[in-house]
């Protein structure tokens, strides 16, 4: 027998979807512009969105009502703000994606020598690319290209960085990346329980965190396996893999970019060519 009692709902956790055929998907690969989506989210269309919405709502009493018309507003607003900026929502993944970590353990000794010669000459270029980090024990290094990326993501996107490491993690990656905080501006979502630095479970990930609509979002990551309920939001690109012992953590035959002292070209590597 149906129970009378209301369906217990946490407003944080509600995912409000929009059609797929909703001008704001990717389409065949495509990203949309803002004014494509905007375009396409007239008065009469909003309210056949948020009317299939509605008939949920009698499953839940007045005060789930009030926090999923909270969220709902939130976003929406969200979503108008970045429409006046003429941008879209644009969630970037960060490991395997921007960048490459490593703890301290996982390095062999004579990697490790490698590393700290790399990290000695990279120290003068301008921007850098290769990070120690001892308090984390741990080396980080970025994905050739990613500052030209960021600037150029920046102007078209309003950005989010996504980790599944914990908090600590992705505020110092937060920092490395964008010093000033202009790029991020807080938007960094971390996933990873604390006991783990760098990857955190293999969990799936979602846009809980990303205010604004979902039609709104386009997504970069190495993995389809970690967003199954956005990949019509998703690009997906080749996973960067720098370190040795990232390679044998993937399963990957042959010796890492590290080892072979080769890396991906800025002018025309993956992040080049993902925003193309």
């Amino acid at each position: 027998m149906p129970s009378s009692q209301p369906a217990q709902v946490h407003p944080s956790f509600v995912n409000i979807k929009v059609p797929p055929s909703h001008p704001g998907r990717l389409q065949n690969g495509t990203v949309p512009t803002s004014e494509e989506v905007a375009s396409g989210v007239g008065p009469s269309q909003q309210h056949n969105t948020w009317g299939d919405v509605e008939q949920f709502f009698g499953r839940f009493d007045d005060q789930q009502r009030a926090a999923i018309q909270r969220e709902r507003s939130k976003r929406m607003e969200e979503q108008k703000k970045m429409f006046a900026d003429r941008k879209l929502c644009l969630v970037l993944d960060l490991d395997h994606t921007l960048l490459n970590s490593a703890k301290f353990s996982e390095i062999e000794p004579v990697h490790d020598e490698m590393l700290r010669k790399k990290e000695e000459q990279d120290r003068d270029k301008p921007y850098r690319h290769l990070f120690r980090f001892p308090h984390m024990g741990m080396w980080t290094k970025l994905r050739p290209g990613i500052w030209n990326f960021l600037e150029k993501a920046s102007k078209l996107y309003e950005l989010h960085l996504y980790t599944m490491g914990n908090k600590l993690y992705a505020t110092e990656m937060a920092k490395l990346l964008d010093p000033k905080g202009v790029l991020f501006n807080g938007r960094v979502i971390s996933k990873g329980d604390d006991g783990d630095n760098v990857d955190g479970d293999p969990k799936s990930k979602d846009l809980e965190g990303v205010l604004g609509m979902e039609s709104a979002v386009v997504i970069i990551d190495d993995s389809i396996r970690v967003w199954p309920h956005n990949k019509h939001n998703l690009i997906v690109v080749e996973r960067y893999i720098y370190f040795p012992c990232s390679r044998r953590q993937f399963g990957l035959p042959g010796p890492s970019l590290l080892e072979i002292d080769h890396d991906e070209r800025p002018e025309d590597g993956t992040l080049a060519s993902s925003l193309a």
